[in-house]
């Protein structure tokens, strides 16, 4: 809707933790990652996408949508302004 907000956050997979959890080379942007079960068994396996900062600021402009903020996020969920962080938070606007 008009005026509308998206929050949208999305994992950091160059993130060490991610990098050395599912051993993942970061010559490419896609990739499929595990979904197990609370057995540690492989369930399905899942895409995901290596979003970083340009990349989705364009995309949302792309798609008409004005970017506000965009910051990451740390393990125990404090604010940091570098790429360390293991989630990517975006805060854009419908325009």
């Amino acid at each position: 809707k008009p005026d509308g907000k998206l929050i949208m956050t999305s994992w950091n997979l160059a993130h060490p933790k991610f990098i050395k959890r599912y051993d993942l080379d970061l010559t490419q942007k896609d990739f499929e990652i595990p979904w197990k079960d609370n057995k540690g068994k492989v369930i399905k396996q899942r895409y995901y996408h290596l979003f970083d900062k340009a990349e989705l600021r364009n995309l949302f402009t792309e798609s008409g949508w004005q970017v506000g903020e965009q910051f990451y996020f740390d393990e125990k969920g404090g604010r940091v302004d570098n790429e360390r962080g293991v989630n990517l938070v975006s805060i854009v606007k419908n325009k």
